[in-house]
């Protein structure tokens, strides 16, 4: 074990004095990609295919299955239960409309967190400022909903000093970056009880929003299982435990 130690100690110092990151660095990308493929592909053999709704493995991808999972988290976890819903990346707002429509509890509120601008950073084949809304808000008319229009790091710290909801809490996610994902998992962790549920839209971007709740989980020491995925775990939904 001596040995062993010793060994790498002096490969490591040997990898900063030669400087051996110049030739690698062309390959970071896309070994960070791998390696968090490899623990992502880890995560999804760990699950139980039979819990809840997953449709693992089916071809192609069908958006509609996002709105079967709503529906089955919303029967199965609050049903006839005020809610505190908060989305990240509210986009034109489909998915806070479904959630408004679904659930009428009159002590239910529904906060939906975006730039409306677009993309702060590139995502993929997505650039910087893809994905806008065009600069506007959906059009709610429901008093219980609330809209909070800039980035998550400039909008989310102020509304949490004043925040003290008291209903099991609903997190959709749909923020895609990996910087974006691991602010407001990290802000809402105070927030967060034993029944609450996250919905990653994105979960199956390995370096994103996985990579994100990965480092969040394995810090926070998060107990969670899985309710439910579908298209092959891009949407996923896990509750606290």
């Amino acid at each position: 074990m001596v040995f062993v130690s010793v060994f790498k100690r002096n490969l490591k110092e040997l990898f900063f004095r030669m400087r051996a990151h110049q030739v690698l660095v062309p390959l970071n990308a896309s070994l960070l990609k791998l390696h968090y493929l490899i623990r992502q592909s880890q995560w999804i053999g760990k699950q139980k295919r039979d819990a809840g709704l997953n449709d693992f493995y089916t071809r192609g991808y069908v958006f509609s299955k996002m709105f079967d999972l709503f529906k089955f988290v919303s029967e199965n976890e609050f049903k006839g239960r005020a809610i505190d819903y908060f989305e990240f990346g509210v986009f034109r707002g489909n998915s806070i409309k479904w959630w408004l429509e679904d659930n009428k509890q009159a002590h239910s509120y529904f906060y939906g967190f975006d730039t409306f601008k677009g993309l702060p950073e590139d995502f993929g084949e997505f650039k910087k400022g893809d994905l806008s809304a065009d600069d506007r808000l959906p059009e709610v008319s429901d008093l219980r909903c609330r809209f909070y229009k800039g980035l998550f790091q400039q909008t989310l710290p102020g509304f949490l000093k004043s925040y003290s909801g008291k209903n099991p809490k609903v997190l959709h996610i749909d923020c895609d970056l990996y910087s974006s994902t691991l602010f407001v998992l990290c802000s809402m962790a105070p927030f967060l009880h034993k029944g609450d549920v996250l919905i990653f839209d994105e979960f199956v971007t390995p370096t994103q929003e996985f990579k994100a709740f990965d480092d969040f989980a394995s810090a926070y020491y998060l107990k969670y299982e899985l309710l439910g995925a579908v298209n092959n775990y891009q949407q996923t939904a896990l509750k606290i435990g």
